[in-house]
């Protein structure tokens, strides 16, 4: 389908996919996209991020931007998968998304409805059929933050959705979310809000922690992981770079 944008979200490719027994999607990314995958039917085994689950019926797995993610096929009837992938126009929107759980169960029904209807109108291409499709977009995206946030019933309109384990006191889980998705343009307000702490407090209990700011941490952990996809792909200097979020600065 053609790219189709507004203010929030630019939606590039929506489809229903039907992967047979064993099926194989080899590890990849797709750069400055996320990619959500809704399941219908079948069971998937997916790796990224350093975990690995199974997605099934009424689940979705959210894949952010310049995450590596591969997955399989490994129920006996195949797989079939509704898949939405989009770029986040919004900074705030996208911070919400960036801290997404990689998974979760989908206990509002309409979320797969849309996610049909916005396939229909890729396929029908019937008038206004873009400015269609990512004003289904942006509602999908709505009721899967709300949805989540059901589940969460603790959190405010303004926080941000967060694993449990990274709004714990255990700061291992913050250490490991830079480790993730650190790039030069973390803020440290973006993390305070994640650990739930004031600016001031989450710095001072962070160099405690670590022996490093948090922007002194945050640049170490981008150099790192530049290194080691250095060592350890093929990848491209320049692509290493744009990946690591060198080019955003």
């Amino acid at each position: 389908m053609h790219t189709s944008k507004n203010e929030w979200i630019t939606v590039w490719k929506v489809e229903k996919c039907f992967y047979s027994k064993n099926h194989v999607d080899p590890e990849h990314d797709h750069r400055d996209s996320y990619h959500i995958m809704y399941c219908i039917a079948g069971r998937i085994k997916i790796e990224h991020g350093g975990a690995c689950y199974d997605l099934v019926k009424k689940q979705l797995a959210v894949f952010k931007p310049k995450e590596m993610h591969k997955f399989s096929v490994v129920s006996k009837e195949g797989a079939h998968t509704l898949d939405f992938k989009f770029r986040i126009n919004d900074p705030e929107l996208n911070t919400v998304m960036m801290a997404f759980p990689r998974r979760m169960d989908c206990k509002d029904e309409q979320i797969g409805i849309y996610m049909e209807k916005m396939v229909e109108e890729a396929i029908n291409e019937k008038y206004y059929y873009r400015e269609t499709i990512h004003a289904l977009g942006l509602i999908t995206l709505v009721r899967i933050i709300r949805s989540y946030r059901l589940e969460h019933k603790s959190l405010s309109k303004n926080d941000t959705v967060l694993p449990e384990s990274i709004k714990q006191e255990n700061f291992g889980a913050i250490i490991r979310y830079i480790q993730e998705h650190g790039n030069p343009t973390l803020t440290v307000d973006q993390l305070s809000r994640m650990a739930g702490y004031s600016r001031e407090y989450f710095s001072r209990k962070f160099q405690a922690v670590t022996g490093l700011s948090p922007k002194e941490y945050i640049i170490k952990a981008t150099i790192d992981k530049a290194k080691r996809l250095l060592r350890e792909t093929d990848y491209s200097v320049g692509y290493i770079s744009d990946l690591c979020g060198f080019n955003s600065c």
